[in-house]
C-alpha cells in the first residue's frame, strides 16, 4: 500500500472533496481498487463516515453514518451549507449548459472552453443577463462580485464552480475546464428536493431525509 498516497486520500475525503478521474486521477485509481477502499473505509469508520460513489459511479466521496452523533451533526451542517449554494450553482450551470449546447445536458468530464464562453456571451444578450444574475446569487460566505464587464463576470461565476469543485481546469493555457463528478451530486440532491417539494434543513424532523441523501 503507498502510505503517502493513502493519507492523502483520506485527507481528501475528510474534507468533503468529491474525487473523480477527471479532477484527481491518481486518488480516482487507488480508490478503484476494492483494497484500497476498504482500508480507507476501516480507518473512515472511526469518524462516522463510509466511502460511497456518485450516482453514475464516476467518484467518490463520503456519507455519514446516522448510528455516529457527531457524523450526523456534521451530515446536517454540510447539507445546509450545500442548499444555501443551490441556488447558484443551478443558475450557473443553466447558463452554462445553454452557452455550450441546449441540446445536451452537462454531464462529468464534459469539456468547457473558456473562449465558446466568451464568444456566446458576446453574442447573446440574454446570456449575459443570465451570468450577471448568477453572480447576484453568490453563495453568502463569498464577497459580492463586483466585475461590470461580461469577461470578469464570467471569471468570477467560474471560479466560484472551480473553488466548489464543480469544474476542474484541466488545461490553464486555453483555459478548458471539465464538469467534475460532484455535479452528479448536486443533480441528485435536486431531484430529491423536488420529490419531497422542501427540506428543512433546520428542522430535526427532516433529519433522517438529510441523512438519506448525505
Amino acid at each position: 500500500m503507498n502510505e503517502k498516497l493513502h493519507t492523502e486520500v483520506l485527507e481528501k475525503l475528510i474534507q468533503g472533496t468529491v474525487i473523480c478521474k477527471w479532477s484527481d486521477r491518481k486518488s480516482n485509481d487507488y480508490l478503484d481498487n476494492i483494497a484500497n477502499r476498504d482500508n480507507v473505509d476501516f480507518w473512515l469508520s472511526s469518524l462516522g463516515m463510509q466511502v460511497a460513489q456518485t450516482p453514475n459511479e464516476d467518484g467518490y466521496y463520503t456519507t455519514y453514518m446516522s448510528s455516529h452523533a457527531k457524523a450526523r451533526e456534521t451530515a446536517k451542517a454540510q447539507f445546509k451549507e450545500i442548499m444555501e449554494k443551490m441556488r447558484f450553482y443551478v443558475l450557473a450551470f443553466s447558463t452554462l449548459m445553454d452557452a455550450v449546447d441546449p441540446d445536451r445536458a452537462l454531464h462529468p468530464g464534459m469539456e468547457i472552453l473558456h473562449s465558446k464562453l466568451l464568444d456566446r456571451l458576446n453574442d447573446d444578450q440574454d446570456m449575459r443577463n443570465d451570468v450577471a444574475a448568477t453572480l447576484a446569487e453568490m453563495p453568502r460566505n463569498r464577497p459580492r462580485s463586483t466585475a461590470s464587464n461580461t469577461h470578469d463576470q464570467l471569471d468570477a461565476m467560474l471560479k466560484v464552480l472551480v473553488d466548489d469543485g464543480l469544474l476542474f481546469l484541466a488545461n490553464p493555457q486555453i483555459r478548458m475546464y471539465l464538469v467534475t463528478a460532484k455535479w452528479d451530486i448536486i443533480q441528485e440532491m435536486i431531484e430529491f428536493i423536488a420529490d419531497h417539494e422542501s427540506v428543512p434543513v433546520d428542522d430535526p424532523d427532516g433529519q433522517g431525509e438529510q441523512e438519506a441523501l448525505l
